[in-house]
């Protein structure tokens, strides 16, 4: 299953669904809303001729590129990088204890936590509880308890139908108000994916619903690493995980 496809899917379901339904959905209901995504035209036919099959690579490159890293290779770069490489001058940013305060845990503890929610997504139906592991913590520096795991996830991982549905609110205000043209529904599925920065959904029952769990690893990874221009002192950027990032009001400057 091709987790850009799923990963629309789940955004789109997560913000126009509802919980009236008349059954559960099924495989059966995934795999047709699959083939009405697979079905989905080319929406640019109307570029200027020559640049047609230059911005229709552009487009698929962006949707599923960044899908289609080695998961585990890629968010082992980042310890690589920043804890196990000697530095070649003074550091101004990454000083001791930087991931303490940015993450609320050790870098190895934060990539733990993603492969922990991507390993839980793929073997347990899409589902993770940290009341699952009481006592069974062992492999974390300091992330001991289920509290202290969940707190990390909802601080950098999890996020709600509800948030999603209110980004994309203030995100048609502001463009609004700024004048822009709202954005098209038929190029919805080159943009950013929240799920993508914060994988793991609450108020489905316990726990977290994970529905892509690839988007799980994006993360840590270092390609997600990015520093911002920002007036605000505590505010970092739209990808890197900290609570007063956002995908629409960052300005991303560099990507380490």
């Amino acid at each position: 299953m091709r987790p850009w496809a799923l990963a629309d899917i789940a955004w789109v379901s997560l913000t126009r669904g509802n919980e009236y339904r008349g059954r559960p959905a099924t495989d059966a209901d995934l795999d047709e809303i699959l083939d009405y995504y697979f079905a989905l035209g080319e929406p640019m036919r109307r570029e200027p001729p020559g640049q047609h099959l230059e911005g229709f690579l552009l487009r698929l490159a962006g949707q599923q590129l960044v899908w289609q890293e080695p998961e585990f290779s890629e968010i082992s770069r980042s310890i690589a990088l920043l804890q196990q490489t000697a530095p070649t001058k003074a550091l101004k940013v990454v000083e001791p204890g930087w991931d303490s305060k940015l993450l609320g845990c050790s870098l190895t503890d934060y990539t733990g936590v993603a492969q922990l929610l991507f390993a839980s997504a793929t073997y347990m139906s899409g589902r993770f509880d940290p009341t699952w592991l009481e006592g069974d913590l062992d492999a974390f520096d300091g992330l001991t308890t289920p509290e202290a795991l969940a707190a990390v996830i909802d601080q950098h991982f999890a996020t709600s139908a509800e948030t999603l549905k209110d980004e994309e609110a203030a995100a048609a205000t502001q463009a609004r108000a700024a004048g822009t043209p709202t954005p098209d529904d038929a190029l919805r599925r080159f943009t950013y994916n929240p799920l993508r920065g914060r994988p793991a959904v609450t108020g489905y029952g316990p726990g977290y619903l994970i529905p892509v769990p690839a988007a799980a690893m994006a993360s840590p990874s270092p390609t997600t690493w990015v520093s911002c221009s920002s007036s605000t002192s505590d505010a970092s950027c739209a990808c890197c995980p900290t609570p007063s990032c956002s995908p629409r009001s960052s300005t991303p400057s560099r990507r380490t």
